[in-house]
């Protein structure tokens, strides 16, 4: 009979990781466009959340993958929703000033998930000590 447990360590790996942060993000972001236009808050918190919940969960040897993942998720799932509602057409210039109006204003959330898996990522490898 073979007994199965969890890693000490954490059980999710990169890919885990990446999945747990784009499901939280995108149902944060679907939540958003169910209650208005654009994306607002609640994806905001889902990829906050995802960020927290992945470092949490990641294998150690693959949590770097989950601390720099939210600013990278994040101008993806906004190139998703944009190209869905169809302001991702345009010229050069106009996509630029979207990118540049992205990382802008969406600054404070990759800073906080970004931070925040950092601190999780610290404490869970100062308690293995």
């Amino acid at each position: 009979m073979t007994t199965y447990s969890t890693p000490r360590s954490g059980a999710l790996t990169t890919a885990g990781a990446l999945a747990v942060e784009s499901v939280m993000a995108l149902a944060g972001g679907g939540v958003d466009l169910l209650t208005g236009p654009g994306l607002r808050r609640g994806f905001a918190v889902g990829l906050v959340l995802g960020a927290a919940v992945a470092a949490l969960l990641v294998r150690r040897k693959d949590a770097f993958m989950a601390i720099v993942a939210p600013p990278l998720l994040y101008l993806l799932v906004q190139m998703l929703f944009a190209a869905g509602t169809g302001t991702l057409s345009g010229s050069t210039t106009q996509l630029a000033a979207l990118l540049s109006n992205w990382l802008v204003n969406g600054f404070p959330e990759m800073v906080a998930a970004t931070g925040l898996a950092l601190v999780i990522t610290l404490a869970r490898m100062i308690a293995r000590r």
